[in-house]
């Protein structure tokens, strides 16, 4: 947002690092945050591309296209492979009731971290 500058400056006097939640603005505006973001060393996490929930819990392929956009725009953007995400309107709401079991068991098998071989 038009915020993110003076949040990072914020951040930056009480030595505070935080995670950004980012929905895709492709726009040059947006790109800078993103850079800023990240070279001021907090984490991107994937929040949503389009924000309209409509389309993004028609089915776990839709939720998981809009993930995707998002995590390529920031991945294109700054580097970043993001790790963590936060569902639009949170894990469980009205629009989608009946597939958000599907969608978090999905995201869970994307972005799991592969155990260190030598972890007991």
């Amino acid at each position: 947002s038009d915020l993110t500058e003076k949040i990072l400056d914020i951040l930056d006097e009480q030595g505070v690092k935080a995670t950004f939640f980012v929905v895709g603005k492709d726009s040059e505006q947006g790109r800078k945050n993103l850079k800023k973001i990240v070279e001021r060393g907090h984490e991107i996490g994937i929040h949503t591309y389009s924000h309209n929930y409509r389309k993004i819990y028609a089915s776990v392929n839709s939720f998981l296209e809009d993930f995707y956009e998002d995590y390529q725009w920031v991945y294109e953007t700054c580097g970043v492979k993001p790790t963590v995400y936060r569902c639009p309107g949170g894990s469980i709401n009205a629009y989608n009731q009946l597939i958000y079991k599907e969608i978090i068991a999905e995201m869970e098998r994307i972005l799991a971290k592969p155990k260190d071989a030598k972890e007991k």
